[in-house]
């Protein structure tokens, strides 16, 4: 019973990873359920990272469907990469911090010698591409 626990939230997670949050009855609205079920059901539950590695990796045996979201996703640009490599520092750092207006890049740069080399590089590419 364990094991299918984690299924449904592996499969909510794809849903909130790839559609917003959504229902779980509506497979149009999960385009990579079956495929995360199909390849990432090692997956640890709430790893969205992870996940979302895992659905990348196998981008070529993927649903069209799911590979269409996946793409539209990683179309997101680099607000979201810089968000992504971030996220544990805006959380140790910033957590005080109200998001909008440039005040979490504010807070990275006021915090630069205390970042994980994965923020430092994504900020370093973010400045790159200005």
């Amino acid at each position: 019973m364990q094991r299918r626990g984690s299924l449904i939230g592996c499969l909510a997670l794809v849903g909130v990873l790839y559609g917003g949050v959504v229902p779980l009855a509506s497979a149009e609205d999960r385009p990579c359920a079956a495929d995360a079920r199909k390849f990432c059901a090692h997956i640890e539950r709430g790893d969205r990272r992870a996940m979302a590695q895992c659905l990348k990796e196998h981008m070529d045996e993927l649903s069209p469907a799911c590979k269409d979201r996946l793409t539209t996703a990683q179309g997101a640009g680099p607000r979201r990469r810089l968000r992504d490599a971030c996220a544990e520092d805006l959380r140790t750092l910033c957590s005080g911090i109200e998001p909008g207006g440039g005040r979490m890049r504010q807070c990275l740069q006021e915090h630069r010698d205390q970042l994980s080399p994965a923020c430092k590089a994504a900020l370093a590419r973010a400045r790159s591409n200005r």
